[in-house]
């Protein structure tokens, strides 16, 4: 029968995983070194360019429910 109980393969796969996305990001800042534009600006042009001209309030609401998701 599964167990809601979290088990110490669990743990460490959770781990494995969050060291594997920490070096992908890092992987991914080191490819764009040359680059005038860093991510959280690409990031935050992209948010414009989908939901158009926002207010501070309006782009701090934005996220917090996009990381909710």
């Amino acid at each position: 029968m599964y167990s809601n109980a979290v088990t110490d393969n669990d743990d460490r796969l959770a781990g494995d995983l969050a060291l594997a996305t920490v070096r992908f990001a890092r992987h991914l800042r080191g490819r764009r070194r040359d680059s005038l534009v860093s991510l959280t600006q690409l990031s935050a042009l992209n948010a414009l360019a989908n939901d158009g001209p926002l207010t501070l309030g309006s782009s701090r609401r934005a996220s917090a429910c996009s990381r909710r998701r």
